[in-house]
């Protein structure tokens, strides 16, 4: 018999454009839902270098589009947060979570990230006061993770409303940006422009326009390996272009 989890369709695995990242993200999931067993998260080892926030998913219901929530999006939500759960293991963050359920608590603290203990947190509901029963929201879930904001920028779900901030705005001005950079560029040049340009979202994201962050952030958004000299080329030349403030030009908190 074919089990659920064989049927469902899983995400491509490949590079989505940077600017899927920059959704608007959902922040909770919505109250009352019930989740069909299993979930299967794929595995960072099936993403080559590149960080959940820059991996392709189906497209979750954008807010007020009046498209509800299926059970295959409540899934794909779930799946994202997992996957962020896997990134943030696999790059070596350990916190105690303050739970009182040990599967929850002990979550990052293994050698293994225990899917079953993951899904658990992706689909947790707040235990305390007001909103005891509720689906935590995600902003809530990110502090009890204690994430700092260089590793909430590789991820796709598990990120603070201060970072969903940074996301929109870099959004918002991407275009401008780009417009800057062709009319400053020789023609034989604009085939770089791309290159730039997730150059200075890197920066963006950090608020940071030390070469080793970025060029670390560019390989968990690409899969490709700059070397930070060649980084502190392109971070000068964005310098000469824009200005030299042009990080100031998204409100960022510094790592």
């Amino acid at each position: 018999m074919t089990s659920q989890a064989e049927r469902e369709p899983q995400p491509s695995i490949r590079r989505a454009p940077v600017i899927e990242f920059l959704r608007a993200p959902v922040l909770a999931v919505a109250e009352g839902k019930k989740f069909p067993e299993p979930v299967v998260s794929t595995p960072a080892t099936a993403y080559p270098q590149i960080a959940p926030a820059f991996r392709s998913y189906p497209p979750l219901p954008e807010k007020n589009s009046g498209r509800a929530y299926a059970p295959a999006d409540d899934e794909n939500l779930i799946r994202q947060q997992i996957d962020d759960l896997e990134h943030l293991h696999a790059r070596g963050h350990r916190v105690e979570i303050e739970h009182p359920d040990a599967d929850i608590r002990d979550l990052l603290l293994g050698e293994h990230l225990d899917i079953s203990a993951a899904r658990k947190f992706a689909t947790l509901r707040v235990w305390y006061g007001k909103s005891r029963g509720q689906f935590m929201k995600v902003a809530n879930k990110v502090a009890l993770l204690k994430i700092p904001q260089h590793l909430q920028a590789e991820l796709s779900r598990l990120y603070d409303d201060e970072h969903k901030a940074v996301r929109a705005k870099i959004r918002r001005r991407e275009a401008t940006v780009r417009r800057r950079l062709e009319k400053a560029t020789a023609p034989q040049n604009m085939k770089y422009i791309p290159l730039w340009l997730d150059i200075w979202k890197c920066a963006q994201l950090l608020g940071d326009k030390s070469e080793t962050k970025v060029a670390h952030l560019f390989k968990a958004m690409t899969g490709r390996t700059m070397h930070r000299k060649n980084v502190w080329t392109k971070l000068r030349a964005l310098d000469r272009i824009l200005g030299e403030d042009w990080l100031d030009e998204v409100t960022v908190p510094r790592v």
